[in-house]
């Protein structure tokens, strides 16, 4: 059976369908400012957390903000391992809730905001702009 050629080209883009449409996540890391140093696209079905250590690792860091979905043992581990503490919030599940300081947390809203305001303008709603190759250059904010 021949190929479709359209999922030739799939490999190098970061789009999944799934039950609500075409999806991708963008995982960033920013500094103390919230200014994006750099960042990844992923289908939006993958984990959040893998691109961890490509995004962190050989940066110097003192603590790394993130939602609940890093909130791992991995993850946790993996930053302490390199003397970062790790500033994130319990998942509700979790048995022993670990301890995140809520006014450094509280920081975090800088990055939501500037999604907020990309997606106003569709710079990364619309499935052509989600295509891996398309977004190798940063970001425009």
């Amino acid at each position: 059976m021949e190929q479709n050629p359209r999922d030739q080209s799939r490999g190098d883009q970061a789009i999944v369908r799934s039950r609500g449409g075409l999806n991708t996540k963008v995982v960033d890391l920013a500094d103390a400012m919230g200014r994006m140093v750099k960042f990844v696209l992923q289908p939006g079905n993958a984990t959040e957390y893998v691109v961890l250590p490509g995004l962190v690792g050989g940066r110097a860091a003192q603590e790394l903000i993130a939602d609940k979905a890093y909130d791992t043992g991995q993850v946790r581990s993996w930053l302490t391992g390199a003397d970062i503490r790790p500033v994130i919030p319990s998942r509700a599940r979790r048995r022993q809730p670990a301890w995140h300081d809520p006014a450094v947390y509280g920081v975090r809203h800088l990055i939501e905001n500037r999604f907020a305001v990309v997606k106003e303008y569709r710079g990364i709603a619309t499935p052509t702009a989600n295509w891996a190759k398309c977004t190798r250059q940063p970001f425009p904010w």
